[in-house]
């Protein structure tokens, strides 16, 4: 008896595998026993996928052109960032540079003004010794006159009255 049960279960798991395999059948009008195949509607179901899968494509393309195009777009902002980062950077150079040169300038200038108060200074003992030294009255004789002169420093009129004097 069990032995009848399993070869029946078995021819039965078979018969489903072939008609899976094959398609499923149904039986004709006419009743004759043969079976008719179904598969005009398993293909009209396949076309349906079918169709489905060629929208989803074109779907898909739809979203891969957007998707290109706004990665054009970010593309291009990216280029333009980079052409004002690095004219920004050449701007900045520049600035260094024009700070630097300031930055010698102005310590050269000071260097100049600390030698021009050093002379300055000299100058201003010169002028208290010689006022010290002077006894003779500078406007009273051509040598106070020379003083003076020398003391404002125009040598032409110096010149000229050396000249004179001779």
């Amino acid at each position: 008896m069990n032995r009848s049960i399993l070869i029946v279960i078995c021819d039965f798991l078979v018969l489903s595998a072939m008609s899976l395999s094959m398609g499923i059948s149904k039986t004709t009008a006419q009743g004759t026993g043969v079976t008719e195949s179904v598969r005009p509607v398993t293909h009209l179901f396949l076309i349906e996928q079918l169709e489905k899968a060629v929208q989803m494509k074109k779907d898909t393309q739809g979203q891969n052109t957007r998707l290109n195009k706004d990665l054009e777009e970010a593309q291009r902002i990216l280029a333009n960032l980079r052409a004002t980062l690095e004219k920004r950077d050449q701007r900045m150079e520049r600035l260094e540079e024009t700070l630097s040169n300031m930055t010698n300038n102005m310590s050269r200038q000071q260097a100049e003004l600390l030698e021009a108060r050093k002379k300055a200074s000299e100058l201003s003992d010169s002028l208290a010794l010689a006022k010290e030294i002077s006894p003779v009255p500078r406007k009273c004789c051509w040598i106070g006159k020379l003083l003076l002169l020398l003391q404002r420093n125009s040598l032409p009129s110096v010149m000229s009255l050396c000249v004179l004097r001779k």
